[in-house]
């Protein structure tokens, strides 16, 4: 099996099965890398602000650079990957739901430009589930911890409508860039990843269900773009300042977030 097909995306909503998905898939295919930049705040360490409150006005600005730090730490030539989730498409989706809900909050259009920079795998997946299936997961994964659970996760409890929305979004924007789509609502966990496993060793023309959406062969995604740093941080900084002046927040704390990237981060 040649290199390419071990660089394997697997995208979705919280509570779609992806992390699961993705590490059965890793196991059986024996890729000892699976990357979850996106899931561990350690990795990406959200700018230089960790912890910051998701409410916090300058939260938008930490999350771009977050989605940077996301696009140039991909380097799947070096290894076989299981890549989960890339920051720049379900943070684009994000506020493309939030535009929907909120016409009166500021959309953070900025973020769809990292779309181009988004790398995109020979094979790559979305996998979905309806907003009734996703919450009966987490809470049967949570049990008596609800209240420890993510505030991603609290999400699909507390604005079960926006999540369902934002995940709407983030179907269109895998689509478009050639993701096959898999509704995992009434699916095992053991037949999700023997249709990813069918599609990575290149059967996937053998899966015939209605659960399953291959991408139009028609529109070819193009290569993504190559990131220029310099005006990718320019755009950081322009945005960390447009946020700090409408909220009237001391010029400190954006010389936090748009500190230059250092080398190691290229």
């Amino acid at each position: 099996m040649e290199r390419e097909k071990y660089q394997i995306y697997i995208e979705g909503g919280d509570c779609s099965g992806k992390t699961t998905i993705g590490n059965n898939v890793a196991r059986d295919l024996n890729i000892s890398h699976v990357n979850e930049l996106l899931l561990h705040p350690e990795s990406n360490p959200w700018g230089t602000m960790q912890g910051i409150d998701t409410n916090h006005p300058l939260f938008p600005a930490c999350l771009f650079r977050a989605c940077i730090w996301d696009i140039i730490h991909y380097n799947p030539q070096e290894k076989f990957v299981v890549q989960i989730s890339f920051a720049a498409l379900r943070s684009t989706a994000y506020q493309a739901a939030q535009l929907e809900f909120d016409k009166s909050k500021p959309v953070c259009h900025i973020f769809e430009q990292l779309v181009q920079y988004s790398p995109r795998p020979p094979n790559s997946f979305l996998l979905h589930a309806d907003i009734d299936t996703r919450t009966k997961r987490l809470l049967k994964r949570e049990g008596s911890n609800i209240d420890r659970c993510s505030k991603d996760d609290k999400l699909i409890l507390a604005n079960p409508d926006f999540v369902d929305c934002m995940c709407e979004h983030l179907k269109k924007i895998s689509s478009s860039l050639g993701a096959t789509i898999i509704d995992t609502t009434d699916l095992t966990i053991r037949k999700v990843t023997g249709i990813v496993e069918k599609f990575v060793a290149g059967d996937g023309t053998t899966v015939h269900m209605v659960a399953v959406t291959t991408p139009n062969t028609e529109i070819i995604p193009a290569q993504p773009i190559q990131p220029d740093l310099d005006i990718l941080h320019k755009e950081l900084a322009r945005y960390a300042k447009f946020l700090a002046k409408k909220h009237g927040m001391p010029e400190s704390l954006v010389e936090r977030i748009t500190v230059p990237f250092k080398k190691e981060e290229k």
